[in-house]
């Protein structure tokens, strides 16, 4: 059996293992000294219903050799140089597990276990280890000082944990580190300046500690480094100049949410590897054309919440495998280079909630892999252009708060892969396409705070994705059609139109607000604040009073007609009066004239009347 098999036969492994017979009695001696420090290890791990430790036949005893164990490997001398027990279900600490009698362990990989407790400073013991990946457990404490005697270790994974105190100063005495990750933990203090010394460091993730202080100048030694990311921390201060020397081979670069200040060093100009930029979340100031230059291989750049001004320069254009690009919620000016509509792998574009002026370049329709368009709260003029209408893969468009005006493109209708659309906050005209209902993967339609007129299209019920819906403060008339009692809206909002007549039958309608309902000509309906639904037929049945009658019986000599003319005039003007009271007075009036003349002298009855 292995050293680690699975009560319902998972476990996933890709080391090998081997199979060794020994015939030495010095191997035999090491043997046993390793197989009992893996099984006392065993005893204090907690029994897992998925997994069970060491499993051995019943004549297993401390001379048998551990290396046909699962998840063990070891050298042609019978000695354990290798656990592979990632994703094992293990539980308990490292306390019990005897570092000193495995000296030849060179990967140790635990991840991805319930592992707790501290990290054991026995752990130097183990001075040829190379790999050591305790990550996604729940260790705690600190780091142990210890940690920097293992000078032959090329990575150290402790992520994903819950790791306290600082990184350890000592920490560039590991010399041969490529990979350093420390990431989503709780670890303080600033970055050690030592850690400039690891001139063969190539990753550098500590993102999501508590880490203060500036980013220390002497990781420009780091000459070799290719991606690293210090985001989701507290840093302060600039960003070092001396980043100019990592032009060569530096990849990626995340200093997101933190509290940078100061510009963009210009020497990151210099860096043509560069290809991952994300410094958005902090205080960095600047002109953002002035700083940043063309990079042949750049794919992402986030730069948002920040300070930059400056205009857009189409140096962004030229960054042919660009895919990413966010410049929200800055400082921007200027219009939009025509030029963007050459950066034909761009997928999403946020400009939004800057001071862009100007018009959408028609060039835009040829960015044929755009899945988002973002330019929401700008001063963006002019008509929405038609050719947005030939993006065939967007699934977001957010223009609102700008100054559109114009029609809505009926080209829109061709966007068949939008989710969202937000014309909301323009001064847009027109009515309502009803090529906009052609978009069957609408999930959010704004269109709130325009001038839009006419009536909402009939066939809007064949947005059968939609949940969210808001044409509020717009100058809408007519009923509310009866379609929209086949769809399922979690929110619709279309206050202060002029639509009038009874609301759908539908549960969107029924627990709408009446906030979302009013500032209409006459809506109606079974929600509080809304006037009952009008049944007028119905009505009329139960209350005669609703009827309007004019009866005149007239049996006179032809002697009398003059008189009787003038007579029938009277009572016809009588009545077209009440008739045009306003309607909520005459609604309780009878009008019923009785009227027969037929003995009666005329004049008398004329001198009556």
């Amino acid at each position: 059996m292995g050293f680690l098999t699975l009560g319902n036969g998972f476990f996933f492994v890709s080391l090998p293992l081997f199979f060794i017979t020994f015939s030495s009695p010095q191997v035999a001696s090491v043997s046993s000294e390793e197989v009992g420090a893996l099984l006392k290890w065993k005893a204090s791990l907690e029994n897992n219903s998925r997994l069970t430790l060491c499993s051995l036949p019943n004549n297993a005893n401390n001379s048998s050799t551990p290396c046909t164990w699962y998840g063990v490997s070891c050298n042609a001398d019978g000695r354990v140089i290798r656990l592979n027990l990632t994703s094992s279900g293990l539980t308990g600490t490292l306390y019990d597990l005897s570092f000193s009698s495995l000296p030849n362990l060179a990967p140790i990989d635990c991840s991805m276990n319930n592992l707790s407790g501290s990290i054991p400073p026995q752990i130097d013991y183990i001075s040829k280890l190379t790999y050591l990946d305790l990550s996604t457990n729940q260790f705690s404490g600190i780091i142990p000082l210890e940690i920097r005697l293992l000078t032959n270790l090329e990575t150290l994974d402790l992520f994903a944990n819950q790791l306290n105190g600082s990184i350890p100063k000592e920490i560039g005495q590991l010399r041969s580190l490529s990979e350093l990750a420390l990431y989503t933990n709780h670890l303080e203090s600033p970055i050690p300046a030592s850690l400039g010394s690891l001139s063969n460091l190539t990753r550098l993730y500590l993102y999501n500690n508590q880490l203060t202080g500036p980013i220390p100048p002497e990781m420009g030694n780091l000459i070799n480094l290719v991606e690293v990311d210090i985001s989701i921390n507290l840093l302060s201060g600039p960003i070092p100049s001396t980043l100019e020397n990592l032009g060569g081979k530096l990849q990626n670069f995340t200093a997101s949410n933190n509290r940078l200040t100061g510009p963009i060093p210009k020497s990151l100009r210099k860096c043509s590897s560069l290809k991952r930029l994300c410094l958005d979340g902090n205080q960095l100031t600047g002109n953002v054309s002035e700083n940043l230059g063309v990079y042949p291989n750049l794919d992402y750049v986030i730069l948002d919440d920040n300070k930059f001004y400056g205009e857009l320069s189409e140096n962004w254009s030229r960054c042919k495998r660009l895919t990413t690009l966010h410049i929200a919620r800055n400082n921007i000016s200027g219009c939009i280079p025509p030029e963007f509509g050459n950066s034909t792998q761009l997928h999403v574009l946020d400009l939004s909630s800057n001071h862009i002026v100007g018009e959408i370049p028609k060039e835009f329709g040829n960015l044929n892999h755009l899945l988002r368009l973002v330019l929401s709260n700008n001063q963006l003029s002019g008509s929405i252009p038609q050719q947005l209408g030939s993006l065939a893969e967007l699934s977001k468009l957010d223009l609102s708060a700008n100054r559109f005006s114009g029609s809505i493109p009926t080209t829109l209708g061709n966007n068949l892969k939008l989710f969202e659309l937000n014309l909301s906050c323009n001064n847009i005209s027109g009515e309502i396409p009803v090529q906009i209902c052609n978009l069957f993967h609408l999930t959010s339609l704004a269109l709130s705070h325009n001038e839009l007129r006419g009536e909402i299209p009939s066939a809007i019920s064949k947005l059968q994705s939609l949940e969210r819906l808001n044409l509020s403060r717009n100058e809408l008339f007519g009923g509310i059609p009866k379609t929209f009692e086949a769809m399922s809206l979690s929110s619709i909002d279309i206050s202060c139109n002029e639509l009038q007549g009874p609301i759908p039958n539908s549960v969107t309608f029924m627990n709408a607000s009446i906030e979302t309902l009013q500032g209409n000509k006459d809506l109606c309906g079974k929600v509080t604040g809304l006037k009952p639904s009008k049944n007028l037929s119905a009505v009329n049945k139960h209350n005669p009073k609703k009827s309007h009658k004019l009866v005149l019986m007239i049996s006179l000599p032809l002697s009398g007609s003059v008189l009787l003319l003038c007579t029938f005039i009277a009572l016809f003007i009588t009545y077209e009066r009440r008739k045009r009271k306003p309607e909520v007075e005459q609604r309780d009036v009878q009008v019923e004239y009785v009227f027969s003349i037929s003995a009666f002298d005329g004049r008398a009855m004329y001198d009556e009347l």
